[in-house]
């Protein structure tokens, strides 16, 4: 099994390096993050690759994510935890993808952009609501764990469940 994961890795990761094509543009780091973040090495979707946290590559990849989150675009991803991927394993791709999409914000957001109050227009068609309490920063009453990850494409948060999919207004 963990030979399989290992190959399933290194395709994933040699398909990525063959699709994308090499650019002579340097990354752009502004002022104010340039002295205290490091250079991000990879996009999300390899540091979901390389984090060993098998459900969440399992399912993301189910859902069609894995080429949003391995793009140049900027992004932002809400992780979710084990405990709560653990009840998304039998969901169909389609119900993965809704659910999924709503952890994923354009744009680079990091806790500093964060606004007790504001919302965030997410991947697959929703809002986030922002609040602030006691210290800790909650997206949709989700709390965030491991905040400000970089990456080349974005940050990764990573957060203690999973946010539920939007609700539909059509009778």
């Amino acid at each position: 099994m963990k030979r399989e994961l290992r190959i399933l890795k290194a395709a994933f990761l040699l398909s990525i390096s063959l699709a994308i094509p090499v650019t002579s543009h340097a990354q752009v780091v502004t002022a104010s993050t340039a002295g205290t973040a490091k250079l991000p090495l990879t996009t999300i979707a390899e540091g979901i690759v390389s984090s060993n946290q098998k459900d969440l590559l399992d399912l993301v990849t189910k859902a069609g994510l894995m080429p949003v989150l391995s793009s140049a675009g900027a992004y932002t991803f809400f992780a979710p935890s084990e405990e709560g991927l653990v009840q998304l394993r039998s969901k169909t791709p389609d119900e993965l993808k809704t659910i999924l999409s709503q952890h994923i914000v354009q744009g680079n957001v990091t806790t500093k952009d964060m606004h007790d109050g504001a919302r965030l227009k997410t991947f697959g068609g929703g809002s986030l609501r922002i609040l602030k309490k006691k210290g800790a920063i909650l997206i949709d009453g989700v709390k965030i764990t491991n905040a400000d990850q970089p990456f080349s494409n974005g940050t990764w948060h990573q957060i203690n469940g999973v946010l539920s999919a939007p609700v539909s207004t059509t009778f």
